[in-house]
């Protein structure tokens, strides 16, 4: 004895038959919807405002210049980097730590890179002006100005005697951080 189904009007409309019903009676494993958490933005890079390194810059209050020669640019200091003062200029060179755009970033990186080299007992003294920049730079979340960012930080460890103790970096690393 062979029993068969009743057509339902749908598909008395549809006009399935034999076979075509049995497929379309079937289950089919339900697919899970699969709902990712929102995303936070942690490591989304963030706007950049202009700077003031470069208005400074732009409007030649920097005691530097860049000189363009056959290979590549070198940063020329109109005064010896000893004699700065490293109170008003290295703050504003950190600053421009976040430009992307060249000539600013050769000139801003260079500049902080002799000032830490030549700076000495100067730079202990100017640590706390240099914690706002240094912060504004790591939150960009740019990944090229981040690096730089720590490699400047690096150089500030090992660039003065007073600078580097213990002491004194735990005070202001977790300010920065």
């Amino acid at each position: 004895f062979f029993f068969f189904k009743q057509k339902t009007a749908y598909e008395m409309q549809r006009g399935l038959v034999g076979s075509e019903m049995c497929i379309r009676d079937r289950q089919k494993p339900k697919q899970k919807r699969i709902v990712m958490p929102p995303k936070a933005g942690a490591v989304q890079k963030r706007s950049i405002p202009p700077t003031n390194f470069r208005r400074v810059y732009d409007v030649g209050d920097l005691p530097v210049q860049l000189n363009h020669g056959h290979q590549g640019g070198k940063l020329l200091w109109k005064t010896k980097v000893t004699q700065l003062n490293y109170n008003h200029y290295l703050p504003i060179f950190f600053e421009g730590l976040r430009e992307k755009q060249d000539p600013y970033r050769f000139i801003a990186v260079q500049g902080v890179f002799d000032m830490l080299e030549e700076g000495g007992a100067n730079i202990g003294k100017v640590i706390p002006q240099l914690i706002i920049p240094i912060k504004a730079a790591l939150n960009t979340r740019d990944p090229d100005i981040v690096a730089i960012t720590l490699k400047v930080l690096q150089k500030l460890v090992q660039s003065g005697e007073t600078v580097g103790t213990v002491s004194y970096t735990t005070l202001t690393l977790p300010t920065i951080l």
